[in-house]
């Protein structure tokens, strides 16, 4: 995988969003590869397909390429609220790549990316390419001598979008040119952390010393949460960015792989499914909450250290959480129940003992 990306593609736009869309797109042509086959190459989708970007030529599995420059946060935008929740109830949401690129200087001028970059011409078979690429690119063209860079890439399967994990936005104003339009943001810390598969990282590191002082005298610093699994480079002066790390293929296909039977799961109990596991692995690597849940807040405070290993009393202590997110169900702690049983007979839980979990 080349992670740098051919930024004179970008030339002929004026607006930001288009041309992230022109110059990432045209990297996952060359670079993206299917988690769910061996496929090295994915198709890009012409222009106008609803709702995707590429398609795999062998699964057949459809993908969507989310980027942005800043960094990939707790919370990413997406299009319509209702066409995603749509999707959702019938099953017909693509996996998602969510990007983070980086724009630098470049001595050696737009488009250089290695041999390996997507060109302006290539690997387009014998449809017509997706957007104008002008050759040769004028002097004064807009991101001349600055190179695009893949920072970070995340992989979301369709499978593990619960639908409490699509936030509702508010309507555009009267004024706005789409007025009453809804639009809605994809929440990741409300998808499993197994689901969320990394491709590409850059590690942020906090000094040496900030870490021990939030470890305590004891000097080891604490363990990361899955929350902050999302919040990829620590705000302030203290963060120190490392070269991005890419996933071996294998290792990112195993971890689909991990998460597919998912995939089985009705669509009427997929997203209990999802809230009741993204519980489990917040509560376990968090810490649990106290065992008498009518002590817990809402979200159920930290009581004990983390650990692996949970009781079915303990994910109680997130009752009122639960029935936030599904409103309609009188009987929480049964579906709690019942979905633990789900979890483990997809292989994502270890049952241990009478009310006793593991994960594995």
């Amino acid at each position: 995988m080349n992670l740098s990306m051919t930024g004179a593609l970008a030339a002929v736009y004026k607006s930001g969003a288009q041309r992230a869309r022109v110059v990432t797109e045209a990297w996952g042509e060359k670079n993206l590869f299917c988690p769910n086959c061996s496929s090295p190459k994915l198709t890009w989708l012409e222009p106008g397909h609803p709702a995707s970007d590429y398609s795999c030529p062998r699964c057949k599995f459809w993908f969507q390429l989310k980027s942005k420059k800043s960094r990939l946060g707790d919370s990413i935008t997406d299009g319509a609220y209702a066409a995603m929740m749509n999707a959702i109830r019938h099953d017909e949401l693509p996996s998602f790549y969510f990007m983070q690129y980086e724009i630098i200087p470049s001595l050696a001028g737009a488009g250089e990316g290695g041999p390996d970059a997507a060109g302006p011409d290539e690997g387009r078979g014998e449809k017509p390419i997706k957007s104008p690429r002008p050759v040769p690119l004028p002097a004064q063209s807009r991101g001349e001598g600055m190179l695009w860079r893949v920072r970070n890439l995340l992989l979301v399967p369709h499978f593990a979008f619960p639908p409490s994990a699509i936030i509702k936005r508010k309507p555009l104003s009267s004024t706005a040119r789409r007025a009453g339009w809804v639009g809605c943001n994809f929440a990741l810390h409300r998808i499993p952390a197994e689901a969320r598969i990394w491709l590409v990282r850059t590690p942020a590191h906090r000094a040496r010393s900030a870490a021990v002082a939030a470890a305590g005298s004891g000097g080891v610093p604490p363990r990361e949460n899955t929350r902050s699994e999302t919040l990829l480079e620590p705000a302030g002066a203290d963060a120190r960015a490392t070269d991005p790390v890419i996933i071996p293929p294998e290792e990112v296909r195993e971890r689909f792989k991990r998460v597919k039977p998912l995939k089985e799961i009705s669509i009427q109990q997929r997203g209990w499914t999802l809230d009741v596991l993204n519980i489990v692995r917040r509560m376990v690597s968090e810490g649990r909450a106290p065992r008498d849940p009518n002590v817990s807040d809402d979200m159920g405070r930290r009581g004990t250290p983390p650990s692996d290993s949970f009781t079915t009393a303990e994910v109680y202590a997130f009752e009122r959480e639960l029935e936030k997110l599904h409103p309609d169900n009188r009987h929480v702690r049964d579906k709690i129940r019942q979905q633990l049983q789900v979890i483990r007979d997809a292989g994502l839980l270890i049952h241990i003992g009478r009310g006793e979990w593991k994960l594995p």
